[in-house]
């Protein structure tokens, strides 16, 4: 792993609680500080209309990971607003603004 330690590594997953736990799960398991690319409040306040509400399982992820401090702002913003969307929407919204 020392090799790759001046390498920058990102996920691009949904945006939900689960993504965010898939972020924390490859940190833990490779020791490398990968970074959520496209996953930010910035996306869910964008593409909100193609969202989808929270079920009581996100919720309590969402609620887990506040309480150990991982994405206040965006699990905070997920929750006020119910909403979470999938990895998918974003690509495409991303792919198609590319060729207008």
């Amino acid at each position: 792993m020392e090799q790759n330690k001046a390498l920058r590594w990102f996920r691009f997953g949904d945006f939900d609680p689960d993504g965010s736990l898939i972020i924390e799960h490859l940190r833990k398991r490779t020791e490398i500080d990968f970074q959520p690319i496209h996953m930010g409040c910035d996306e869910l306040k964008n593409y909100r209309k193609y969202g989808r509400p929270l079920e009581e399982g996100d919720r309590k992820k969402a609620e887990t990971l506040l309480e150990n401090g991982r994405y206040p702002d965006e699990m905070t913003f997920m929750l006020e607003q119910d909403c979470k969307i999938e990895q998918e929407i974003v690509s495409w919204i991303l792919e198609r603004e590319k060729t207008k």
